[in-house]
């Protein structure tokens, strides 16, 4: 559940700083249920790495179904961030695997009926920052015992450039605009919703 907030309690922080605080404890309790944790300590097993992409693919696919289908109210500056990326690289690691997606499991997320520019914040938020923990992760995918024979996985791939230019225009972005409370607390609210997901 996304916590109440008010502006005059964070009047020196920016919308990021925000965010990360009203999302704290679901971005914890996301962790605590998430598999990627295995593959940092280097105990996952093949079978727990292709149920966590299958978990991410989810996520990820109706969050960006999502995006695309309210990408007319986003800013232009906003609108190269809503793509596909995402869930077809994963769908390419769990076909490398053998694993075969049912795409009528594609909905099975309920995103927000009422789409605002500040919930789509919120989304948008979740999923490019979590990019930036994939970047670690993919760093110990070859560590994994389980793992050896993944060379070349094209979710967790390590590429960083992109992701942290996508990550920069969008906190570019953010700091730039002003704020009300409502716009903040809807934002909290996608957010802490998208964490849920990846659970």
């Amino acid at each position: 559940m996304s916590q109440q907030i008010k502006i005059s309690d964070h009047q020196s922080k920016s919308i990021l700083e925000i965010l990360k605080a009203g999302t704290a404890l679901s971005h914890q309790e996301a962790e605590k249920k998430n598999l990627a944790k295995k593959i940092i300590d280097h105990t996952i097993s093949l079978e727990e790495y292709k149920k966590l992409l299958f978990i991410n693919w989810k996520a990820y696919r109706s969050i960006e179904q999502y995006l695309y289908q309210n990408k007319h109210i986003l800013p232009n500056e906003l609108t190269s961030l809503v793509s596909y990326d995402k869930s077809n690289r994963l769908q390419k690691d769990l076909n490398a695997l053998g694993v075969l997606l049912d795409h009528s499991q594609e909905n099975s997320i309920s995103c927000p009926e009422n789409s605002s520019v500040d919930s789509l914040i919120g989304f948008l938020y979740v999923i490019e920052g979590s990019m930036l923990g994939g970047m670690l992760i993919a760093k110990h995918i070859s560590q994994c015992p389980s793992l050896e024979h993944i060379r070349n996985p094209y979710f967790f791939s390590g590429k960083s450039k992109d992701q942290m230019k996508n990550w920069k225009e969008f906190c570019m972005y953010l700091n730039n605009q002003k704020y009300t409370e409502s716009n903040i607390q809807k934002a909290l609210d996608a957010a802490n919703k998208a964490f849920t997901f990846f659970s």
